[in-house]
């Protein structure tokens, strides 16, 4: 089900481990068409030896590998065909174990509500110095406080843990642990990243405060007066940082994985107009954590 939201939703982008095709080394993936139970076409399918018995759809997919040898091999006539760069996937969709699915998502969702909290009763919070103290910022204190409703941003889903907080805690670890920031940069770092807990902490004792009222952990907001500007920034930093090139920094897993084009743009865009070059790690969120820690050095 998520595949198929995937694509939809998505149509017309270059898609990647699309998991129920189980076509790894094909690197894009979009939904070709989407063939109805009432079209012609779909008994047609009979012949291509695909089971529509039960399907009142199929979604047609096209993958590419984008094999970078195929050029060398023009020659070739049929060198595309034997090498599979070009494979048609078909995902056959039945109404009603859809339905099913998505009946049984909201009966899951319904029981997982949590009782209303009650906004009139003021909320017994403790004090910013319970949750930092000697500037250590204690984050694990902070996320059980807040890991009880939505307001203060912390989510799970599917047993992953996300919160703003949880890269503020993997920035800070990266700088106290690396033995080549100057002092100055660190405490810049430091407290920029105490000034926006306290803010936050003082906005989420407030339980007259809506969500969209409390002060953002998001780093980038943090750090915002000092990241360049580089082109694309909006879609590259504000969209897919977070989404594609590193989607678990915000989250209580570690990102060894994201989107390798995304990646490799936001490598090439931030080192045009950054003083030192930052270089493709193994571990996605150090990459991260590097590239703010040289926009502050570049102020």
């Amino acid at each position: 089900m998520l595949d198929v939201r995937t694509l939809i939703v998505h149509s017309g982008e270059k898609l990647s481990n699309i998991q129920s095709l189980g076509l790894k080394e094909y690197k894009d993936s979009q939904l070709g068409r989407i063939i109805s139970k009432s079209d012609d076409c779909l008994s047609k399918l009979v012949f291509l030896q695909i089971d529509v018995q039960n399907a009142d759809y199929i979604l047609q997919i096209w993958n590419d590998k984008h094999d970078k040898e195929e050029k060398y091999h023009k020659s070739e006539i049929d060198y595309y065909l034997r090498n599979e760069n070009y494979v048609d996937a078909n995902l056959c969709v039945n109404v009603e174990s859809v339905k099913n699915i998505i009946f049984n998502q909201i009966y899951k969702f319904i029981l997982n509500i949590p009782t209303p909290m009650n906004r009139d009763k003021k909320r017994k919070l403790p004090p910013i110095e319970y949750l930092i103290v000697k500037d250590k910022i204690d984050f694990e204190k902070i996320e059980q406080l807040i890991s009880g409703d939505l307001r203060g941003g912390y989510s799970i889903e599917n047993g992953e843990k996300r919160w703003y907080g949880y890269g503020l805690q993997k920035f800070l670890n990266y700088v106290e642990r690396k033995k080549d920031i100057s002092d100055k940069v660190i405490l810049t770092i430091k407290e920029k990243i105490e000034d926006a807990v306290r803010e936050y902490w003082k906005d989420y004792s407030d339980s007259s405060k809506e969500k969209e009222e409390i002060s953002s952990l998001d780093i980038r907001q943090v750090f915002s007066d000092f990241t360049p500007n580089y082109e694309k920034k909006g879609y590259i930093e504000g969209e897919k940082l977070f989404t594609a090139i590193a989607p678990y920094f915000n989250s209580n897993k570690c990102t060894c994985k994201g989107d390798v084009e995304y990646l490799e743009e936001f490598v090439r865009s931030v080192n045009a107009v950054l003083d030192s070059k930052i270089v493709l790690k193994a571990n996605i969120d150090d990459l991260i954590c590097e590239y703010f820690v040289k926009s502050v050095e570049k102020r």
